[in-house]
Order: C-alpha cells, then sequence, then structure tokens
C-alpha cells in the first residue's frame, strides 16, 4: 500500500494496490492450454508441468502477499486442469507406459553374438576367409562349438 501526501496538513491518504499474480493467470493459461492441445500429446506434458508448477509458485506468492496479490481460484484451476490432464497425456505418451518387448532384446543379443564371432573368425583367419569357403566353413564351425 502507497500513500500519499501532498500537503503535510492534510491526512496521508490510502490507496490499495492489489493485482492478479503474474503466476496464476500463467498456470490458468497453460491448464487451460493443456486441454486444448492434448491431441498433440508432447506438448500438453509440457504445459501441465507448466500449470502445476506456476500454479504452486503462485499459490505461495499470493499466500504471502497479505492480500495485495489476487489470483488465488486461478491459481487453484489451473493446478487441478495441470493434475488432472498429466496422467491422461502420460498415457497417450506412445511408449511411456509399455513395457520393452523381450523379443527385441533377444534379437539384440543374437546379433552382437554374431558380430563377436564375425569378429574373432577375421581376425584368426588375418581377414582373409570370407563366405561359404571350406577354410570359413572350418573356421564357423570352431567357434560354433565353443
Amino acid at each position: 500500500m502507497k500513500t500519499l501526501s501532498s500537503n503535510s496538513t492534510l491526512p496521508p491518504t490510502t490507496i490499495a494496490t492489489t493485482r492478479y499474480s503474474v503466476s496464476a493467470i500463467t498456470s490458468l493459461t497453460y491448464g487451460i492450454m493443456s486441454f486444448f492441445v492434448l491431441a498433440t500429446v508432447f506438448p500438453t506434458v509440457i504445459t501441465s508441468l507448466l500449470a502445476i508448477v506456476l500454479g504452486h509458485i503462485a499459490v505461495v506468492k499470493i499466500g504471502r502477499s497479505q492480500g495485495q496479490l489476487l489470483g488465488r481460484w486461478q491459481a487453484i484451476t489451473g493446478l487441478v486442469l495441470g493434475y488432472a490432464l498429466l496422467p491422461i497425456s502420460l498415457y497417450l505418451t506412445p511408449g511411456f507406459f509399455s513395457l520393452p518387448n523381450p523379443e527385441v532384446f533377444k534379437f539384440s543379443r543374437e546379433m552382437a553374438f554374431m558380430q563377436t564371432a564375425e569378429d574373432k573368425i577375421l581376425t584368426s583367419s588375418g581377414g582373409s576367409i570370407h563366405g561359404n569357403s571350406p577354410q570359413a566353413k572350418r573356421l564357423a564351425q570352431k567357434f560354433g562349438d565353443q
């Protein structure tokens, strides 16, 4: 609150300087944006998180402002929208809740084993044995038995 005194004989006039919290308005804006961009999935995660973080910041600042900041309900609405849409957007994010396919890892192990065997064969033969020659087959059989 500011006090203005134009003349020392008059009592000071008090002007209330209340304003809306920028964090509260931004939280509400991101919460509403989360709802509308739900179809695009990835930005919804970001906007939901921003609505949640800014909403909490706004509620704390408004509580500490001693009545000089307004917008508590805008901040709470942003929080509700952010918390409500975050799990939905995470569920819709591709691969977020899916478990890895064990076949992919099995294939990767087999490919790694084949690469290791091929490297051993090429190293043992000095890189001169290729294809299905009898020498290559013997060397492959030798490493296959190990």
